[in-house]
């Protein structure tokens, strides 16, 4: 079975407000259970606030490829984590490789994947999540470390993005702060947004990770300044 861990860095970040967050979001998969020869079920792990409403998960023979589509792909609807099932008469667990993998969805056909596992001969390896966790705030800049599943059809073919906006709403408010993470940098890292202005006293901030668009974010957090 695989497990989803992450080795968080050993930061060195002096004379900073360090952050008390609020909530925390991230996209995941993990705990893969192989229930017959086309079929699995497996624990997603999504954000439950947003405007997001559903996402994709696929099936990819192999390796997640650009010019190939998945073997299966089937729709997700809602916000909500939990367990779900994916299978197909075409799919054989016990003989072949395959990816397992999820990523929101929006308007235009683009289908992006921001977590996955690796399922070899029926067992599951290389969980690979998104994820953005608060370090520090001064009341001009955030900072967060960001980690992204780096592949064809994510981060590594798209930009990411580290966003703040102000709320408490998963990728929602009027838009404070944003940089850019180019697609040939670091899938994990530590980033600071300056902020334009000042942040406001007494003010709850969420703080997002986004591939592709600004409005797919795939993990975050919030925060309230002190009053």
């Amino acid at each position: 079975m695989a497990t989803d861990t992450l080795a968080r860095p050993q930061l060195m970040v002096p004379d900073v407000m360090y952050l008390s967050v609020n909530e925390t979001w991230r996209t995941a998969i993990s705990n893969v259970l192989i229930t017959g020869t086309g079929s699995c079920e497996f624990m997603l792990t999504r954000p439950n606030s947003g405007d997001a409403n559903g996402g994709y998960v696929s099936l990819y023979k192999d390796q997640i490829s650009e010019q190939d589509a998945p073997v299966v792909r089937q729709f997700l609807d809602g916000k909500s984590s939990g367990k779900f099932t994916i299978s197909s008469d075409k799919v054989d667990f016990t003989k072949n490789t395959y990816v397992l993998c999820y990523g929101p969805f929006y308007s235009d056909p683009v289908y992006e994947v921001v977590t996955s596992v690796l399922i070899i001969n029926g067992q599951a390896f290389m969980a690979n999540s998104s994820m953005c966790q608060g370090i520090s705030h001064e009341i001009d800049k955030v900072t967060s470390y960001f980690k992204f599943d780096s592949n064809p059809q994510g981060f590594g073919r798209w930009d990411g993005y580290l966003i703040v906006r102000e709320g408490a709403t998963f990728g929602v408010g009027a838009q404070v702060g944003l940089i850019n993470i180019p697609k040939n940098g670091p899938t994990e890292g530590v980033a600071t947004v300056p902020i334009n202005g000042t942040l406001k006293r007494g003010t709850t901030y969420n703080v997002t990770t986004s591939i592709y668009s600004t409005v797919r974010p795939v993990a975050g957090y919030t925060f309230t300044t002190a009053k």
